[in-house]
């Protein structure tokens, strides 16, 4: 039986990569879902027509409840941009290909109010390399792996110390 797709399914989503300094140790921006309290990157799955900066500054706003344009400011472009396939298995048994188009992006708060408010906000926490690939902690208080597959594959810590 042929597949209603006559190419792989496109998937595509953009990733907040948030960095702050700790003297001479950079961490990274973890939030935790509100429905299983899991840690994640915050991320976007774009809409058909959304552009990929779009859909994730709208998430931002939304997960950390920060002003667009003021609080914070995404870079105008993605620093890594990866386009992956992957076999998926639907339910009726029949495999497709998935197509994933991922872009980084990098994320710089503004001002001391915004860190306060990040800093008061008991879903924020701030990791570092280890903990962002899963080196350290229990499974619970990993990143999903498929994040954690992502950042690896796409060597977005490149140059970084864990």
């Amino acid at each position: 039986m042929e597949s209603a797709h006559s190419g792989p399914i496109v998937r595509r989503t953009a990733v907040a990569l948030f960095r702050r300094w700790f003297g001479d140790e950079s961490r990274w921006l973890v939030c935790l879902d509100e429905r299983q309290w899991r840690p994640e990157l915050i991320e976007a799955e774009c809409l058909e027509n959304d552009k990929f900066r779009e859909a994730l500054d709208r998430e931002i706003a939304w997960r950390l409840r920060l002003d667009r344009g003021k609080d914070y400011i995404i870079s105008q472009v993605p620093r890594i941009h990866r386009e992956l396939v992957s076999r998926h298995v639907r339910r009726s048994g029949e495999q497709e290909n998935v197509l994933e188009v991922i872009e980084f992006f990098i994320v710089e708060p503004f001002g001391t109010q915004v860190f306060d408010s990040l800093d008061g906000n008991l879903a924020v926490q701030w990791w570092t390399v280890g903990e962002m690939l899963g080196e350290r902690g229990s499974e619970e208080w990993r990143l999903p792996q498929r994040q954690r597959d992502l950042l690896k594959v796409s060597d977005v810590f490149s140059g970084c110390r864990p």
